[in-house]
């Protein structure tokens, strides 16, 4: 009894506190904080095998037995995602933040057990009278920065689109011109994420226990330059180009004593203009190899010929391109086309060789918080044939339909 007491004091205690908590308008913390985030359900039909299923990145192979043309059904809450933006304390002409973010896209236990995934972790000192900050922990890649808008959870990653979230160190500079025109520098050394095995002969890499990325002793470069002005309406166009070096290293050997190094390598230019009040495109052309961490070559970066053994860093360029449309009253709009193209001389058989994506979406505001939205995007996935043979695909129709309560 006395256990039960004291159990059910100590539950009444922690429901006092949430109560207290949550009836404020803002968590608190010793220098302040802020929550944000938002509850997202997704709800998608593929009238083909679309990897993942949750999001789409390629159509498998519908010549093979695992892309036959069958129906599919998914719903998940995964993509909701809890934020929290810290601020302070200051110090003289010097600002320090941070932000921690996460969403449940982990799903190892299964679809109804999801876990938290981190996002962002980062902590950032600024000083706004030089435009200067310095940012440390993990959050998006410095190349390759826009992203468009879509109710599919990957934006086109895979289909066009590159960038990705990874640890890193980034200073940045701005610098203001005339006529309301701005140069933007930024320098980031992140970490080197490449490709492990798990069994000899079923990876990219056919001997066991490697991660490429830790097995090199440096980092990825990757840098952006910048310039903002308002060009056609008031709001600001940019124009940015961005790149990213590094190396990754495969022990040949179990006692690590032989290795062989691959480059890392991509050039990026990105636009962002707004056309008209209401109309904005925006959109990323980028070339390089070995990208598949930046989740570019439709995650193919280094390919072993099974004849040879010889391994070599896959090129591929790709580009994406949207146009948002609104809002108009509560009704917003969303078009885009994007495409990812290895080079096919760097592949095997059946390897993937392009991927394309045509989408078009609209999203209605019910209210201050609560959007739907309803997604149809055509995908198509083209594979390299054996030699003599015909050429394969796979193709999906994929319709979606999200709610999203935002806070």
């Amino acid at each position: 009894m006395k256990r039960l007491i004291i159990f059910s004091a100590v539950i009444l205690a922690m429901a006092l506190l949430c109560t207290q908590v949550f009836a404020q308008e803002a968590v608190e913390s010793k220098y302040g904080v802020k929550l944000y985030g938002k509850i997202k359900a997704d709800l998608s039909f593929d009238d083909s095998t679309v990897s993942t299923g949750n999001y789409g990145r390629w159509v498998a192979n519908e010549t093979t037995a695992a892309g036959k043309d069958v129906d599919a059904m998914n719903l998940t809450a995964s993509e909701t995602r809890l934020g929290l933006d810290f601020k302070g304390p200051d110090y003289e002409d010097m600002e320090t933040s941070g932000k921690v973010e996460v969403d449940f896209f982990d799903t190892a236990l299964g679809e109804n057990k999801a876990q938290l995934y981190m996002r962002h972790a980062y902590a950032q000192v600024t000083w706004p009278d030089m435009d200067l900050s310095v940012l440390a922990g993990q959050t998006w890649d410095v190349i390759a920065p826009l992203n468009p808008t879509t109710l599919n959870y990957s934006v086109m990653w895979w289909q066009g689109n590159i960038q990705y979230r990874r640890p890193q160190v980034r200073v940045t500079k701005g610098i203001d011109l005339d006529n309301d025109m701005k140069l933007l520098f930024q320098l980031a050394a992140a970490r080197n994420i490449g490709d492990a095995a798990t069994a000899a002969g079923t990876a990219t890499y056919p001997n066991t226990n490697v991660d490429t990325g830790v097995d090199n002793a440096s980092p990825i470069w990757e840098g952006r330059v910048a310039l903002s002005l308002p060009l056609l309406t008031e709001k600001m166009s940019s124009f940015g180009i961005s790149g990213a070096v590094g190396t990754e290293t495969r022990y040949t050997n179990a006692a690590k004593t032989l290795s062989q190094d691959y480059d890392v390598s991509v050039l990026a230019l990105d636009v962002s203009l707004p056309l008209v009040e209401g109309v904005a495109l925006k959109g990323e052309y980028w070339s390089g190899k070995n990208v598949d961490a930046f989740l570019g070559g439709i995650g193919q970066g280094v390919n072993i010929a099974p004849t040879t053994g010889v391994a070599r860093e896959v090129e591929a360029d790709g580009y994406w391109m949207a146009c948002a449309f609104g809002p108009y009253d509560d009704w917003s709009f969303n078009v885009g086309y994007g495409v990812d193209d290895p080079d096919d001389a760097d592949l095997n058989a059946a390897a993937r060789t392009e991927n394309t994506v045509l989408y078009a979406n609209v999203i209605y505001s019910v209210n201050e918080a609560v959007k739907v939205g309803l997604e149809i995007a055509d995908l198509e996935t083209k594979y390299k044939p054996a030699a003599g043979a015909a050429a394969t695909k796979g193709d999906a129709t994929r319709v979606q339909a999200s709610m999203i309560y935002s806070f």
